[in-house]
């Protein structure tokens, strides 16, 4: 592992990484509103299971 970027996890399989960028509206509280709903703590479980069930292992989303 390379001292630079962040810490890949070990899932004991190959795995492969997948992004996607999303054009969102300027608006600042819809921005925060999209942030809290896709946070851990507010992920409805039965999405973090359809997110699993197709092989997804993580999943990071990036605010361009």
């Amino acid at each position: 592992m390379s001292d630079k970027g962040y810490r890949v996890k070990e899932h004991g399989c190959s795995t492969k990484r997948y992004c996607q960028t999303l054009e969102l509206k300027d608006v600042p509280e819809l921005i925060q509103e999209y942030i809290m709903f896709h946070s851990q703590a507010y992920a409805w479980p039965e999405i973090r299971e359809g997110i699993r069930s197709v092989g997804i292992l993580e999943m990071e989303i990036y605010i361009s």
